[in-house]
């Protein structure tokens, strides 16, 4: 066993590397680790998701600026942006001099759409956000 891209991995008997978190989950197609840590197989940070729903999950990138996925500073027109993708589409939340007002916005966004698997809904209780039942996603 080792680490690759930081899933746990080995070989099995033809030689061919397997992942421990879908040796845990057998049958299941996409496996999503809760946390976000992909060397935690503990089969309580794992689920069965949807592609689409694997995508949602996802963290931050490194080139983010905001330190908020979904929002950006517009250089020229000096304000903050907030956008959401959701069924291939992207959904501008709109334009805020306040920061706080474009988490917030992209934030209820992602309650709406995604609900439990939002990936910022650790800030949900911070910005006082209930998650309710996500919409269908296509």
């Amino acid at each position: 066993w080792g680490v690759s891209k930081g899933y746990i991995r080995g070989r099995n008997f033809d030689g061919k590397y397997i992942l421990l978190h879908k040796i845990i989950m057998s049958d299941i197609e996409v496996v999503d680790h809760i946390n976000h840590r992909r060397n935690d197989c503990r089969k309580e940070n794992l689920r069965e998701v949807t592609k689409q729903q694997n995508c949602i999950y996802t963290s931050l990138r490194k080139n983010n600026k905001s330190g908020i996925i979904g929002v950006h500073w517009d250089k020229r027109a000096k304000v903050w942006y907030a956008n959401i993708k959701f069924n291939y589409k992207n959904i501008g939340l709109g334009c805020y001099k306040n920061k706080d007002d474009a988490i917030k916005a992209r934030l209820k966004a992602q309650a709406k759409y995604f609900g439990k698997f939002a990936p910022q809904q650790y800030m949900f209780e911070q910005y006082g956000i209930e998650v309710t039942e996500a919409k269908q996603l296509d």
